[in-house]
């Protein structure tokens, strides 16, 4: 497990807070090894805790070591679906490499003015922590469709289309540093936003006639592009 901090010394590091409560809960113990990562910093340092009680964890710094660049930066543009649905779909991003989470209202949105931006950061850095990354995404406002259609670079899954699949995207374009998934609600895009989608010509790709839940949609996309973008 990664722990975020603010910033790395060069010997004692003291945490306090929610962070302390699940290092007790897991029952860690001195003598353990952790990553500390800095939040917006581009360090990380592996420690060795050396006390833990009710409200502080103390850890000794035995190595710093600076992030590497990362090969690209990955958006994800999900439409606001159920809570819960959503919340699996933030845990999962994180987990498979997305940097930034950007929530949209679209037509068939039932969802709206639902977004708890700061729950959705808590689960986001509690996946990061877990996955073990070494940052944690960040977690957008809410925008409408008409402003996450003009982002660059991005495409958009589709339902019942026939064409481009992802798998053809992804290989046939150059690699850029900035990719962006569009995700649709429960009941998919309207036709008026197909009809905008083509007006753009954003390239709306398929993973065949099977129709999948919203969260399925975008943990398979982000599946892919992990593949073409993060495996080494």
């Amino acid at each position: 497990m990664n722990i975020f901090v603010d910033k790395i010394t060069e010997n004692i590091v003291i945490i306090t807070g929610q962070d302390v409560d699940h290092l007790r809960v897991r029952r860690h113990k001195p003598g353990h090894f952790f990553k500390l990562v800095e939040i917006k910093g581009n360090r990380y340092a592996d420690a060795e805790l050396m006390r833990l009680d009710k409200k502080e964890a103390e850890f000794k710094v035995k190595q710093i070591t600076v992030k590497k660049n990362k090969k690209a930066q990955i958006s994800l543009y999900q439409a606001v679906i159920k809570k819960s649905n959503m919340e699996v779909v933030i845990q999962k991003a994180v987990e498979l490499g997305v940097d930034i989470i950007i929530p949209v209202f679209t037509e068939r949105v039932s969802e709206k003015g639902k977004i708890n931006k700061a729950r959705l950061y808590v689960i986001a850095k509690e996946a990061a922590m877990q996955s073990e990354r070494l940052e944690i995404p960040q977690i957008e406002d809410a925008i409408t469709f008409q402003e996450a259609i003009k982002t660059k670079h991005l495409f958009c899954l589709g339902e019942r289309t026939t064409g481009t699949t992802i798998k053809e995207l992804m290989t046939g374009s150059d690699p850029c540093k900035d990719i962006a998934v569009l995700v649709g609600p429960e009941g998919g895009f309207s036709g008026k936003e197909f009809s905008i989608l083509q007006e753009k010509s954003i390239p709306v790709v398929s993973f065949g006639e099977s129709i999948m839940r919203a969260e399925t949609s975008a943990i398979a996309a982000l599946s892919v592009i992990r593949c073409f973008y993060l495996a080494e």
